[in-house]
């Protein structure tokens, strides 16, 4: 079989249509020193003796060692995004037509190839949308050291001379989400056109797939967004290039203000979608200049309009970075034609906490959305106007009591280095609000005043 696959893909070298149904096999099959196949299964490991099983179509890998099947999966994306870097280095100094064909053909084929190894347990076609809101592209060098931003910068200058003039959607889209593997906003002679880049493909006439994947670029790169403020904006990322930033981002979610719905991908709420997008605003929100911006675009005005929804829909996370984003709205803003009530509000934060040790350990995400959901039920209980009966704060207690356990017993479970700063400030946030709800119902006698300074004590408002 490993025979068969190699002379395929040396008589097909020239002719790319040929090779993409299954180029990602190629990936798999061309650095495996060995072959075992038994029945369906076909086993391979290119980093160690013993096999894993793996599946020739959609499936899931098979391995006692999760580590292990971390490095072969960057070893994949790796070598993907290096022959796409060097297929693209070839079509700036090709001298002919023919040669041009070829080369952009060969940097197609090693996008498609990387974003199909997105999902850690299984193939994925590339065009499937989980890639989207669960793909993780990151990777890793052989020396375990994570690539700087400088190395993506042939791929933002791909994105913007040569798939953007071409209005090639399936390249720019696979093109995003290898991009948004950065994390960041690029290095700093890329950072101006990469925005405009993001901002064109988030336009309200592109097609869902683009426009999403542009939303989780932007989104995976909220970090380097939030830490703009006024002082620092530099001539290449001025205010004017983050406003169209702002107003493109709500066109990526919300195409059709005025007119037909034409995606399902589009409609009014899209769990996985506006997952990705409160993760991003509530980042946002918490810095002063983007808080105006989000006012005056109509974010937050969107964000309130789907309460409802959030409190229907399964996702957790969801819901943390929605309350995190109410904390952070000034509702005496003139701007904002309506608010949300109390009582969903409190609703919301209540289930976020009764449902926090079932979710907050399946995911690097969902951890990250701990401290929105600390910071919501701070602002919460800390409102004047707002007295908690002792029994609900007995069950705030209780469920912070539980996800602070499960937090604990992860974290003793971690390897050294494998804990990270979100999983950190997680840890540290429900920690600080344990804490002080025991104080308070240590302490029933104190006066409500005092109560309500204490639980607002840790709450630092953006």
């Amino acid at each position: 079989l490993f025979s068969t696959f190699t002379h395929f893909r040396f008589a097909t070298r020239d002719i790319p249509a040929l090779r993409a149904p299954i180029a990602p096999l190629f990936s798999r099959l061309a650095h495996s020193p060995r072959v075992v196949t038994s029945g369906h299964q076909l086993s391979l490991h290119p980093l160690r003796d013993e096999p894993i099983a793996l599946s020739l179509f959609p499936s899931t890998i098979i391995s006692a060692a999760p580590s292990a099947e971390l490095k072969i999966l960057h070893r994949f994306i790796r070598d993907a995004f290096i022959d796409g870097r060097l297929a693209f280095a070839r079509l700036q100094d090709a001298q002919n037509d023919y040669a041009r064909r070829k080369h952009k053909a060969d940097t197609r084929t090693a996008l498609r190839t990387l974003v199909v190894h997105g999902l850690s347990d299984r193939l994925s076609r590339p065009d499937n949308e989980e890639l989207i809101w669960d793909g993780d592209l990151r990777w890793r060098h052989s020396d375990g050291l994570i690539p700087s931003c400088e190395e993506f910068d042939w791929l933002v200058d791909y994105l913007v001379d040569e798939v953007g003039k071409k209005a090639d959607d399936k390249t720019e889209a696979d093109a995003l989400l290898t991009l948004s593997a950065m994390c960041g906003l690029g290095s700093s002679t890329k950072r101006r056109p990469y925005i405009k880049a993001l901002i064109r493909c988030m336009g309200c006439t592109r097609l869902p797939r683009v426009r999403h994947a542009a939303l989780r670029a932007v989104s995976d790169a909220r970090g380097d967004l939030a830490s703009i403020t006024n002082g620092s904006i530099s001539q290449d990322v001025d205010t004017e290039l983050l406003d169209g930033l702002s107003r493109a981002l709500f066109t990526a979610v919300c195409p059709s203000r005025n007119r037909t719905i034409q995606h399902e991908r589009d409609a009014p709420f899209h769990e996985h979608r506006d997952d990705c997008y409160f993760r991003l605003i509530f980042a946002l929100s918490n810095n002063h200049e983007w808080r105006q911006r989000l006012t005056l675009d109509g974010h937050f005005e969107r964000c309130i309009s789907l309460v409802d929804e959030a409190l229907q829909c399964d996702s957790w996370s969801l819901g943390c970075y929605l309350v995190g984003i109410f904390a952070c709205i000034d509702l005496s803003d003139k701007v904002l034609r309506f608010s949300y009530t109390q009582e969903k509000y409190q609703a919301l934060i209540k289930k976020s906490w009764r449902r926090a040790r079932k979710f907050m350990w399946q995911h690097s995400e969902y951890v990250g959305a701990l401290p929105a959901l600390v910071m919501a039920t701070r602002q919460n209980y800390s409102d004047s106007d707002n007295i908690v009966p002792s029994n609900e704060l007995k069950e705030i207690a209780r469920n912070v009591d539980q996800c602070l356990a499960q937090l604990k017993q992860r974290r003793a479970t971690l390897v050294n280095g494998q804990a990270d700063s979100c999983f950190d400030a997680a840890l540290s946030s429900v920690q600080g609000l344990h804490d002080d709800v025991h104080y308070i119902i240590n302490h029933s006698h104190i006066s409500q005043g005092y109560y309500q300074e204490s639980f607002g004590t840790l709450h630092q408002s953006p």
